[in-house]
């Protein structure tokens, strides 16, 4: 198994006061042990550290756990921490 390094966002966080924010952090971390997350322009990054067979698994089951703590929705990947390498959600 390969460790795949990559960012997850979700965008439309800026008006959660700090309980919601506080909440959101933990119903993420609780689901995804292996994230850091940081908050930048009303964006939540979830920087991923996830093992698994390919890029393409790593992806989809790091999506689902994040859908999995609260349904949200990822609107951007960054791949490898160059925001040069990105790609949309839908």
């Amino acid at each position: 198994m390969i460790v795949y390094h990559f960012t997850l966002i979700i965008e439309g966080q800026a008006d959660l006061d700090e309980s919601q924010e506080f909440a959101t952090d933990d119903a993420i971390m609780g689901q995804c042990p292996d994230c850091t997350l940081f908050r930048s322009g009303g964006s939540l990054h979830l920087m991923f550290d996830r093992e698994a067979a390919s890029l393409e698994k790593a992806l989809a089951s790091a999506v689902r756990d994040v859908a999995d703590a609260g349904g949200f929705q990822i609107s951007r990947v960054v791949l490898d921490g160059n925001p040069e390498a990105w790609c949309h959600v839908s």
